[in-house]
């Protein structure tokens, strides 16, 4: 789901900048500037405009991914991929730089998705020589170590040879100096380490990512500030001044160099229980309101810094999901366990945020989002009212029509006794000139409630009485039996 637009910011290196949003799981698109070819990231993973050259070829592709629990380890997959990602670099008449990009594709419909994996893996083997893999991994100065969490674990084929020697050799952490060092083929083993480093199974120099983006808002911010601020008017904090004073001074001198858990007092290992605890007692020292007790009035954007940070931290720690996803990106080893039956509870709590979202997009007549929105509800939660909403939505647009047919009917797998759905699709396929099929629909729909007057009519506008059976016969008795 796409929370925000943004526009789009400096170029980057297409390898580390894809590498940074598969990684953290990000929703997206990269443009490439050489040649303005756009993919869109869903969840770190490829999609490509559904009717755009980048996506001739690529259907049966998408559809043998769908299929396959280990997408990344299927031939035409890989092949697809890669013949893609050969496309865009050639495309791009030169070293390939992209700008990223938060807001959605503005009413493009996506096919996918593809593996990025495959696409990671392609872009290290087209042909990049000794000086920029070495470039890529960080220089030859650089500590490289084994990386124990990627979402690549779940979707790697085989390793490539290269790929295995390289892990061998970094069975503890070395430099890459040392590591060229060891003999052998080089050019094979810089392309070993770039190709494990780029899908995230070795870590190295930090490289920013240019995709992070807060999870905190001015709106939320306010929100948090409000509700700690109603606490502190409650009780007021435990602190004596002293020692308040000189744990803001020490936050201050060095926020920029804690992650999450630091900031927290948290240890990676922390139960989640322990996240809300050690957010509401670090966002009620910090809030702005102390600034005069503190002596900091003028100052209040200082504590606002520290509550911002706070909350960030609190917001990213207290998910499951958003939580494996940051010790993924930050390389922190320790699992955090996720109950399958509470991500499914999760997923199905998003899903109808984003129904409702979507819905709501749609009334207000904002087509492309509520596709966008009511997509992610589907998938999280494939329920029959949220594929007939994204079937209405996708009507909206001639260019969206047939994957409208292709939602109605999932629509209809899970509630095949619904006859408003088979009037919606019987219309949407009288507009796409399909006869034979809207006459089915439409008979359909009134077999199921044979006072229907929008069925009876749609069969008198195709040439057929628009009259139900009679209860009589096997249709009477089958009709009866169910009953």
């Amino acid at each position: 789901m796409v929370i925000g637009a943004e526009s789009a910011g400096k170029s980057q290196s297409w390898l580390e900048l894809l590498r940074s949003a598969y990684l953290a799981r990000k929703s997206g698109s990269l443009i490439f500037e050489g040649s303005g070819d756009e993919i869109y990231l869903r969840r770190g993973e490829v999609f490509v405009d559904r009717d755009g050259p980048l996506a001739e070829g690529l259907h049966a592709a998408v559809k043998k991914a769908a299929d396959n629990p280990r997408p990344a380890s299927d031939p035409i997959v890989r092949m697809s991929v890669a013949e893609l990602t050969q496309k865009i670099l050639e495309r791009c008449h030169g070293e390939p730089l992209v700008r990223w990009r938060q807001d959605g594709p503005g009413g493009v419909e996506l096919l996918g998705p593809l593996p990025t994996v495959c696409m990671l893996l392609q872009g290290i083997a087209g042909g990049m020589d000794e000086p920029s893999l070495i470039r890529l991994l960080g220089g030859e100065s650089t500590k490289l170590q084994n990386r124990e969490t990627t979402p690549a674990l779940e979707q790697l084929p085989a390793l490539e040879p290269e790929m295995t020697r390289a892990l061998v050799l970094l069975e503890r952490p070395s430099t890459l100096a040392d590591l060229l060092r060891s003999g052998g083929d080089r050019t094979g083993l810089l392309r070993g380490l770039a190709q494990l480093w780029v899908v995230g199974l070795v870590d190295g120099g930090q490289v920013a990512d240019p995709t992070k983006k807060s999870l905190v808002s001015a709106k939320i911010v306010g929100r948090f500030l409000e509700r700690i601020g109603e606490s502190l008017d409650f009780q007021e904090t435990e602190l004596d001044l002293a020692e308040h004073r000189k744990k803001i001074a020490d936050l201050l001198s060095k926020v920029g160099d804690l992650d999450h858990y630091e900031l927290l007092g948290l240890e990676v290992d922390a139960k989640e229980s322990a996240v809300p605890e050690a957010y509401e007692r670090l966002a009620r020292e910090v809030h702005p309101k102390h600034a005069t007790r503190l002596g900091l009035v003028g100052k209040e954007d200082a504590l606002r810094l520290l509550f911002e940070k706070a909350t960030d931290a609190y917001l990213s720690l207290s998910d499951p999901v958003r939580r494996s996803s940051y010790n993924t990106m930050m390389g922190l080893h320790q699992k955090v366990e996720v109950d399958p039956e509470r991500r499914d509870e999760e997923k199905k709590i998003m899903a109808k945020r984003n129904f409702i979202q979507g819905s709501s997009c749609l009334a207000d007549m904002e087509y492309s989002m509520a596709v966008e929105l009511l997509k992610e509800a589907a998938r999280m939660d494939p329920r029959p009212e949220y594929y007939a909403a994204l079937g209405q939505a996708q009507s909206k647009n001639p260019r969206w029509r047939r994957h409208a047919v292709d939602s109605y009917r999932q629509a209809l797998e899970g509630a095949p006794e619904d006859a408003g759905l088979y009037l919606a699709l019987g219309k949407l396929l009288e507009d796409e000139e399909r006869v034979d099929e809207a006459r089915k629909n439409y008979q359909k729909a009134l077999d199921l409630m044979p006072d229907n007057a929008a069925a009876s009519e749609g069969l008198g506008r195709l040439g057929v009485s628009g009259s139900a059976p009679s209860a009589g016969g096997l249709r009477g008795i089958l009709r009866r039996s169910k009953g």
